[in-house]
């Protein structure tokens, strides 16, 4: 499930103020002036190897931040790239809480630290800017870090980054924001709806407004409260005997399972992360969200010797699902556009012991190299991945209206590359990670239209799966984050008519 992130071009001649004083382009993004680029020392450059002692935790995820909102970088990548530089798991843990924490809480961080800007948040520099975010957010939600300890460390960060003048500045800001701390997080309060579920939600505005007009008040901000929750790990067991035979490991080892109650042998694991035990190594589990399960459990039962083309298949989630939930007697073709995600979906072919599963490297957004020849194709498309948030929170940052457009028009043409690799009577499942209305509704129904000898397939699902879901139409449906505690999912089913080749 893929998803850019780009920033709309020409977003410094759109920039308009709102009425918080945050600033958006006409997609939503925040807009934040870029002043020249100072020089950053090594211990907030990615390729320098940093000795502890001189690792300043706060510059490094200062430099997360600005990346991030400022460059469109993904979060997990940047957090990847910057932890192998840390030691110690308690430090890596405390970078990813700071950063994360900032992006769900970014409206009310920025509108604190504006009380105390001259210029504005839009005239400072945008690393400066992010310095001052991280700080704030240690004082505001991190009680087991001394407000001192956090202002220092802020200070000497703003020295190590070439910035020796601001330091002054980095503490006059942050020790104000720790004496006036029920002040200011009191402000967003004197704010009425929209506005208001911004600050108490950590989303554009723009958002808010979008989503309270698709789904009203009530429905709205249980969507929006939901999507600003951090994820939570879970597994799903392929059968009953993996799942005996690896609960007894993860006990020893000190997780806990907690059972989904959706979606079958799906747990949520709490503990470290489940990739380190014993029984993911030896493939007793997968590790995924329970939504990505969706389109497994929507495809219609297949005979024996049936094929199955899983396209933007990497790391292998639906393959795997539909390769141990239909027997070896089906075979899955599973193809991406890289080569090196191949390659892990080989490795996870191989831990799992997956032997009706065949890896090619295809591009879906090409005339694809494969005849009518198979009885069901699945198009887990790439996305805005929207409905990841929860795990991904600088999206909320980096979305668009633009966007979401562009990504459908993408899905489109790729829908229609897969439809041509079905026989008379072959099942067409899509799906993305999103539910936005331009990736998702208005897809299917541009596909419909695009291709008459296609029909609508009835979605079948059993309770009590089938309670959580929402039906747009009987081959539509949406899981949405606030009805689960999982990820945002849309699937469309069509199927190819008798007598139609097109």
């Amino acid at each position: 499930m893929g998803s850019g992130s780009g920033r709309d071009a020409g977003s410094r001649n759109t920039r308009r103020p709102s009425k918080s004083g945050l600033h958006e382009s006409k997609g939503g993004r925040p807009f934040v002036k870029k002043p020249p680029r100072r020089p950053r020392p090594a211990e907030v450059q990615p390729s320098a190897a940093v000795p502890p002692a001189v690792l300043n935790l706060r510059a490094l995820s200062a430099e997360i931040l600005d990346e991030v909102l400022n460059k469109g970088a993904k979060l997990k990548s940047k957090l990847d790239q910057r932890q192998k530089k840390v030691t110690r798991e308690s430090d890596r843990a405390l970078i990813k809480e700071i950063v994360s924490g900032c992006l769900r809480n970014l409206p009310v961080l920025d509108l604190s630290i504006k009380e105390f800007l001259k210029k504005g948040i839009e005239e400072t520099d945008p690393f400066l800017l992010s310095l001052l975010r991280v700080g704030a957010y240690q004082i505001f939600y991190l009680d087991r870090i001394p407000v001192y300890a956090a202002v220092n460390e802020c200070v000497e960060a703003a020295k190590s980054a070439g910035m020796k003048p601001a330091a002054g500045f980095v503490n006059t800001v942050l020790r104000n924001i720790s004496k006036r701390k029920d002040e200011l997080l009191s402000l967003p309060y004197r704010y009425s709806p929209p506005l208001s579920l911004s600050f108490k939600y950590g989303m554009p505005p723009w958002l808010v407004e979008r989503y309270l007009s698709r789904f009203g008040p009530a429905e709205g901000e249980a969507l929006i409260e939901s999507m600003n929750r951090p994820a939570q790990n879970s597994i799903v067991f392929f059968s009953s005997k993996d799942l005996m035979a690896a609960r007894p490991v993860l006990e020893r080892e000190g997780y806990r399972l907690e059972e989904d109650g959706l979606f079958p042998l799906t747990f949520r694991v709490k503990g470290r992360n489940p990739a380190d035990s014993e029984a993911f190594l030896n493939g007793l589990f997968y590790i995924c969200d329970p939504a990505s399960q969706l389109p497994a459990a929507i495809l219609p039962s297949l005979k024996e010797g049936a094929k199955v083309l899983d396209l933007c298949a990497a790391p292998g989630t639906k393959s795997l699902l539909i390769s141990k939930r239909t027997g070896s007697g089906v075979s899955v073709t599973a193809s991406d556009i890289s080569r090196k995600r191949v390659e892990l979906l080989r490795e996870n072919i191989a831990r799992f012991r997956a032997g009706n599963i065949f890896p090619v490297v295809a591009d879906a957004e090409k005339s694809l190299p494969f005849k009518s020849e198979f009885d069901a194709c699945v198009l887990d498309a790439p996305c805005s991945s929207m409905g990841t948030i929860k795990r991904a929170p600088e999206l909320r940052w980096q979305a668009t209206r633009e966007r979401f457009r562009l990504e459908g028009a993408r899905q489109l043409k790729m829908l229609v590359n897969a439809s041509e690799t079905l026989r008379e009577g072959g099942f067409l499942l899509y799906s993305v990670c999103s539910a936005e209305e331009e990736e998702t509704t208005a897809v299917a129904a541009a596909f419909m239209e695009k291709c008459p000898g296609f029909s609508a397939e009835k979605i079948k699902m059993e309770e009590p799966l089938r309670s959580a879901l929402a039906f747009p139409e009987e081959h539509l449906v949406y899981l949405f984050p606030h009805r689960h505690a999982g990820d945002g999912f849309f699937a469309a089913l069509f199927r190819r008519k008798i007598g139609r080749k097109s």
